[in-house]
């Protein structure tokens, strides 16, 4: 239309001949062709101006302005309309990297990553949640978050965001009309949850009727504990009784109990009409029940000599398969009871799952080699072979048996079948441990749950997408793990998943409602300049502020520069903001954003690995356990492998690691519970100190690395010299009285569950299976008084800086903080709805970082209990976290094997300098017993001041008193000396 439009003009002569040719090549569709930008356009008019008027163009060309990131987003919105995705996403790359957390380009470019099956639903919340909580106008992180809430049919999280934005921005018509829609349940639908009877037993097995109206569940029931081995090294009793109870899921109520079966319940299926079920045990029994009167049906035994693992009905009810611990997958006919076919003799491999097709005349089946085989019910011969890269834990088929979906511990396939099913192709694969997994009827949805972290997946098929991630049940999966199945309605608007412990929860899908991108304001171009100028006069104030000590004014300037719009988190500004953190105190929490994901192993790691995480002072190195070598460095700032340690001659995974700040040594248990002293900078294994006698080690090394603390479930730690490669002492801690199986009972050392050395190597705490802290003072090889309070384990404990306060965490869920010169706890931290497994604290001793096996992280105000921020997210439970000392970066690794990068900004606060200060008199006490006075390693006191909110300190002054300390310290020597020898 366009181009019509200017031939026209062409042709009456209103358009001089060369602005057409301007004109006519900006509207051609190669875009190649086209000039480059408008720069070039602006240069051709102005020639174009001075040929036709003969006279220069009288204004001046306008500067170029930097684009902020308001700017960036709506360039990258503009390349999406263009249909170039690809400069798109270099947009809001470019957006994001002016502004880690602008909460448009957030919200923009993860949704479309999220549309693409690039991250999942998870990764986008957790990323608008902290974009958000550190916007310059929270309502609208909040509308943004609820807008991707509604998209993922989660109505419940959604409308308390938007009633949020509602409240802050009344004027905002759109954000009124969003949340009038959701309430009246427009755009998605709300869920429930009911709590269903059945007692506390062990759940072995659990099925649910198709239209999620009915749940059987297998439990054991166990007599109240002995304190005998096998709760010592378990934590439970054997079962003692099992009960099949029936369920009435939408009412709560009971139906008749299925009694019949003295063994363990492995396998459990419903028939499709809800009336019937099928139970296989320990002892190869298998019985079906009419549900209706909860009476057995029928008995089959004598086919199966071990363990049935699983049973499934045929869609048409006539037909049940069996399989376990045998090979061989067996047919019943329901009517008669007898056994029609025994499929494939396989003479190694134990099968986990079946599943029929919709017609009832194919069989898949899941072995545990990570095979799966198709078959013909008719004829029971084998049709068709599928190669699964793990053990597998179960197997489904779509209605029409285009579509299959393989499930094992590590990962999940999607197969496109053959016509002749035959074979397949992989189509997708998920990395998420599934153990049950049930197909819509058009095949489009797969709802998948694992029994591993109590996790439930809706994924698109067809396009590899996680549409939404359920987490109701995480708290049941702690312990033996059990399967929770799930289910979608008939009309796709609900799901409905039951719990070990009963509880049913109905969550709402998807509805197809799809949020808008969203448009910054534009903003002018003069203005945009005013803005620029105005920084850049703010940031050279600020460092010639800072050249001259002046550390209030430079906090003021930077503070004023940081308010001006687009330009709190520029990249000179937090330049600058953090050199001015390394001379002031941090004081409170900004903003956190994600820098990165490191992906450690790969793949789902050994069961066996334990991931663990330390970072170098500066944030630029991270020392990581992997599955497959010793250790490997990572270089955070470039995102990829610095280097990888490993022993040639005993070449196996670290189990437990710590590193100086330096980031030139670091101490280890390997797999094979060796203690070793790595020097990371040459890759050489300096020491190997010794053996443990049981793994689940922990380790911990002095400020400069020349002690370390090491200790092993055995409850014996161990004071070490790294420089020498000596053990100097043992600690034995207290012992308990266990029952063994057989013999009289014995004392065995409570566990040890962590360690850590102060920075200057003279004090130990050691955290204990019992939930007592042990603390020792390892100069004089003295226990001090104990820590008491946490009720569970402890498997966490950390030293502040200045050895003045300790954290702790456990499986009480809580977070002490204790005063040590009391023994008292001064606060109890509570926000983790699981057990707290990692701990690290800030270099000033004020913020704490914590992991759990909640799957989130927190930032804590250890001088008020506030938790500052939680970090949401992470994949996996969080097994180990870490904070540079200068305060620029976190890291939280899980059991999954991914570590997240996050990139912190604290509130700071401005002293007048000074030559000392008596709050730093720990920190040189403890540098002074480490290095002594006459040392060029002085740097490394100021460093540590500087990174602890001492920075304010000035270097002379720190020397002076450091001399004068060092001299009172001789004299003291000198006269205890003569005391002795007098």
């Amino acid at each position: 239309m366009a181009d019509t439009a200017l031939a026209t003009h062409i042709q009456d002569g209103t358009v001089p001949a060369p602005l057409a040719g301007i004109l006519s090549r900006c509207l051609l569709r190669d875009a190649d062709r086209r000039p480059r930008d408008l720069t070039v356009v602006a240069d051709e008019l102005r020639h174009v101006y001075a040929e036709t008027v003969r006279r220069p163009y009288p204004r001046p060309s306008p500067e170029v302005v930097e684009l902020r990131a308001d700017e960036l987003n709506n360039r990258a919105l503009s390349l999406l309309d263009l249909g170039d995705v690809a400069e798109a996403d270099a947009a809001f790359a470019a957006a994001l990297e002016a502004d880690p957390s602008h909460p448009e380009a957030t919200f923009n470019s993860g949704l479309l990553r999220w549309r693409r099956g690039e991250i999942t639903d998870e990764r986008l919340v957790a990323d608008l949640a902290a974009a958000g909580a550190g916007a310059a106008e929270r309502w609208q992180g909040a509308y943004l978050l609820g807008q991707v809430h509604l998209e993922r049919g989660d109505l419940d999280s959604a409308l308390p965001l938007l009633a949020e934005a509602a409240r802050a921005a009344p004027e905002d018509r759109e954000v009124a009309e969003t949340l009038r829609r959701a309430r009246a349940g427009e755009l998605a639908a709300g869920g429930e949850e009911r709590q269903l009877a059945g007692g506390t037993g062990r759940v072995h097995a659990v099925g649910l009727s198709q239209d999620g109206r009915l749940m059987v569940t297998a439990r054991a029931f166990r007599e109240p504990p002995r304190r005998t081995l096998w709760t010592y090294l378990f934590g439970q009793a054997r079962p003692t009784h099992h009960r099949v109870q029936v369920s009435d899921v939408t009412t709560g109520a009971d139906r008749p109990e299925l009694a019949g079966h003295d063994q363990p319940v492995f396998a459990l299926d419903v028939s499709a009409d809800g009336h019937r079920a099928a139970t296989g045990d320990a002892d190869g029994t298998i019985r079906l029940w009419d549900l209706d009167t909860g009476h057995c049906m029928r008995v089959l035994t004598g086919q199966h000599k071990r363990s049935v693992l699983a049973v499934r009905f045929s869609p048409d009810g006539l037909l049940l398969a069996s399989a376990g611990l045998e090979p061989a997958i067996r047919l019943w006919d329901v009517t008669t009871g007898t056994c029609r076919h025994v499929l494939d003799r396989h003479r190694y491999s134990s099968v986990r799952s079946v599943s029929f097709s919709a017609d009832s005349r194919f069989l898949a089946s899941a072995y545990e080699t990570s095979t799966v085989r198709l078959w013909d019910v008719r004829t029971g011969s084998r049709i068709g072979l599928l190669e699964h890269p793990e053990r597998l834990w179960t197997v489904e088929l779509s209605a029409d048996t285009r579509t299959a979906m393989t499930c094992g511990e590590r990962t999940t396939r999607v197969w496109a079948l053959a016509p002749d099913l035959s074979g397949g192709e992989c189509r997708h694969e998920f990395a998420a441990p599934v153990s049950w997994v049930s197909l819509s009827g058009d095949g489009r949805l797969a709802l998948a749950s694992s029994r591993w972290n109590g996790r439930i997946w809706l994924w698109d098929v067809a396009d590899g997408r996680c549409l939404r991630t359920f987490e109701g049940h995480q708290d049941e999966a702690v312990g033996a793990p059990v399967t929770i199945p799930a289910r979608m309605s008939p009309n796709g608007r609900h799901a409905v998943s039951v719990g070990e412990a009963g509880l049913a929860k109905t969550w709402g899908l998807p509805t197809g409602y799809a949020a808008p991108l969203y448009v910054c304001r534009p903003r002018p171009h003069a203005y945009l300049r005013g803005l620029e100028t105005r920084v850049r006069t703010l940031l050279d104030e600020a460092e010639e502020a800072l050249d001259r000590n002046r550390y209030d004014t430079a906090l003021d300037r930077l503070s004023e520069a940081r308010s001006v719009p687009g330009h709190e988190r520029d990249s000179s500004v937090l330049t600058a903001w953090q050199r001015l953190a390394l001379a002031t105190a941090r004081v409170g929490l900004r903003s956190v954003w994600s820098v990165r994901t490191l992906d450690v192993t790969g793949r789902e790691p050994d069961s066996r690995w334990h991931p663990a995480i330390r970072l170098s002072a500066d944030g630029r190195y991270a020392l990581t356990t992997h599955p497959e070598a010793a250790m490997v460095l990572w270089d955070l700032d470039a995102g990829h492998v610095a280097h990888t340690y490993t022993d040639p001659e005993q070449p196996v995974y670290a189990e437990t690691i710590d590193m100086t700040p330096d980031a030139e040594h670091a101490l280890c248990v390997d797999g094979y519970r060796a203690v070793q002293l790595w020097d990371l900078r040459d890759g050489r294994r300096v020491h190997s100190i010794g053996t443990h006698r049981s793994t689940g080690a922990s380790v911990s090394l002095n400020r400069a690395g020349t002690r370390g603390l090491s200790a092993g479930a055995d409850g014996i730690p161990w004071f070490l010299d790294t420089v020498s490669g000596r053990r100097l002492a043992e600690f034995k801690g207290p012992t308990e009285m266990v029952e063994v199986t057989e013999g009289p009972r014995q004392r065995h050392p409570v566990q040890v569950h962590s360690v850590c050395l102060s920075a200057d190597g003279r004090l130990a705490l050691v955290a204990l299976h019992s939930g007592r802290i042990l603390r020792w003072d390892t100069v004089r090889q003295q226990q001090l008084p104990e820590l008491t309070g946490h009720s569970g384990r402890v498997d966490t404990v950390v030293l502040s800086g200045d050895v003045r306060f300790a954290v702790s965490g456990g499986w009480d869920g809580t977070i002490r903080y204790w005063d040590l010169a009391t023994g008292q706890c001064v606060r109890v931290l509570e926000g983790h709805s699981r057990p707290v497994s990692a701990l690290d604290i800030s270099a000033d001793g004020r913020f704490a970082i914590s992991g759990g096996r909640d799957q989130t992280a927190r930032i804590w105000d250890l001088h008020n209990g506030v938790c500052l921020r939680t970090l949401e997210g992470h994949t996996g439970d969080v097994a180990a976290v870490s904070i540079s000392e200068d305060g620029r970066r976190a890291a939280t690794a899980c059991f999954d094997g991914t570590v997240w990068i996050w990139g912190l900004d604290w509130e700071l606060a401005a002293h007048e300098p000074a030559d000392w200060d008596e709050g730093a008199r720990p920190y040189l006490d403890m540098f002074l017993g480490q290095y002594g006075p006459a040392t060029p390693a002085v740097d490394r006191l100021l460093e540590q001041l500087r990174h602890a909110g001492y920075g304010w300190l000035g270097p002379e002054g720190v020397r002076a008193e450091l001399t004068r300390t060092a001299k009172r310290h001789s004299r003291r020597r000198r006269r205890l000396r003569m005391f002795r020898a007098g």
